[in-house]
This record gives C-alpha cells, sequence and structure tokens, in this order.
C-alpha cells in the first residue's frame, strides 16, 4: 500500500531546560528549538 508523506511546517518553540536536564538544574531557564512533524496518507503515492 502506497503512503504519502507530507512535511508540515516547523514551528519555533522555547523548551524548558530542566526538561532537557532530567530536572536536575535549567530551573527556570528556557532553550529555543524547533518542533518538526510529518503526516503519513494512507493510499496517496508520492
Amino acid at each position: 500500500m502506497s503512503t504519502l508523506i507530507c512535511n508540515l511546517p516547523a514551528i519555533h518553540v522555547w523548551v524548558r531546560k530542566e526538561y532537557l536536564r532530567d530536572h536536575k538544574d535549567g530551573h527556570g531557564e528556557f532553550v529555543k528549538g524547533v518542533w518538526v512533524s510529518a503526516k503519513s496518507m494512507p493510499g496517496r503515492a508520492f
């Protein structure tokens, strides 16, 4: 079965630093990040 995979727009976000440091430090600090996604649609070819 063919599947079309399309890119969704990238979204710039702020990530809490404690999530990147296993909640050990970085509380109250933020890091720039980019949220990327992909979507597949069954039955559609490239």
